[in-house]
């Protein structure tokens, strides 16, 4: 038996024995709601202990358990498990105003935290710059060499137009090169000159990119990474191929992955020189059935008049065209 298996044996028996023991400490509250509070707070054991007495000792009804649990989860990493209980007791224990009242805190806290730290920011734009260079033109050995005299250049430039710290941006700009896969030569210029690890790229491509505030609010908006999209069908040469996709807002472009070939290919939406929060594109939705494979229906939609993209249910669909569209991110 390999040590990897007993290790994830013994984790789940102790993981039983916990529930087993907080059933034996809260028997008035059922399994259900334990196990809700078990997996609200990562199977901490002291945190589901706090969260239960809490339910016991405020006398929270059964039906309202549920509901109470929803919103910890929901609401639990932005705002402190007494202010939500107060609230909680404000509104009368009733769940759906509650919520609003919740949403409306988020909203204005996250108003106040809207404005990136600047260092952040340029790093960024400078990082996701040099990854889609290399992506993009991945045999072309000039953009595997950077000199330190313009990265130093453009760096300060950048820092001294936002009110940055040069330094800080420095040696945030110079670590995210080492993770790129650059070394310095002779303290002049950054070399890449290991082959090219394009699925490493990509990964941290998507991670800059999911980095940017626009994500941010859509995350905050939706209260869930899974309302973007992450993989795609898109129609290529009257065969729909399968594609990862991000949203680079900054660019205005889509920037789809193909796995098979490790080749990456960009839709430009809009003006990349005009700043905006939104891609501004047309989109038609119709719908089509696979009458060779599945005889699935496929939900279609069109960018622009040009792209044919499909999904294979509805509100996917509509994720994407969200993602895509102006009143997704209006926000004040």
């Amino acid at each position: 038996m390999s040590s990897k298996y007993k290790s994830g044996k013994l984790s789940k028996q102790t993981g039983d024995n916990n529930i087993w023991v907080l059933q034996q400490n809260f028997p008035e509250i059922e399994k259900e709601i334990i196990l809700q509070a078990w997996n609200c707070c990562d199977e901490d054991i002291d945190e589901t202990n706090e969260i239960l007495h809490c339910i016991n000792d405020n006398r929270i009804f059964h039906h309202d358990q549920k509901h109470f649990l929803s919103l910890l989860e929901d609401f639990g990493n932005r705002v402190n498990k007494t202010e939500i209980l107060n609230i909680w007791k404000q509104c009368r224990q009733i769940s759906y105003e509650t919520r609003f009242e919740l949403e409306k805190i988020c909203s204005s806290r996250d108003t106040n935290r809207s404005k990136e730290r600047e260092e952040l920011m340029i790093v960024r734009s400078m990082s996701l710059y040099i990854l889609w260079n290399i992506l993009n033109h991945s045999r072309t050995t000039k953009y595997r060499q950077i000199s330190c005299y313009s990265l130093h250049k453009n760096l300060r430039l950048k820092c001294d137009q936002l009110g940055a710290n040069f330094v800080t941006a420095l040696d945030d700009m110079e670590y995210n090169l080492h993770d790129f896969g650059f070394e310095k030569i002779n303290d002049e210029d950054w070399c890449c000159q290991q082959d090219i690890q394009i699925l490493h790229l990509w990964d941290r491509y998507c991670k800059w990119i999911k980095a940017q505030l626009v994500y941010s609010i859509y995350y905050f908006l939706y209260k869930t990474k899974s309302n973007i999209p992450e993989r795609i069908f898109m129609l290529m040469n009257g065969k729909w191929r399968e594609y990862e996709i991000v949203f680079d807002y900054e660019y205005r472009r889509v920037v789809l992955f193909e796995n098979k070939k490790l080749k990456v290919k960009s839709l430009q939406l809009g003006n990349p020189k005009t700043s905006s929060l939104e891609f501004n594109v047309s989109i038609q939705w119709y719908n089509d059935l696979d009458i060779n494979n599945t005889h699935s229906k496929r939900f279609c939609l069109i960018l622009n008049d040009t792209w044919h993209f499909c999904t294979f249910d509805c509100e996917e669909r509509e994720k994407l065209s969200d993602c895509c569209s102006v009143n997704a991110f209006k926000y004040t």
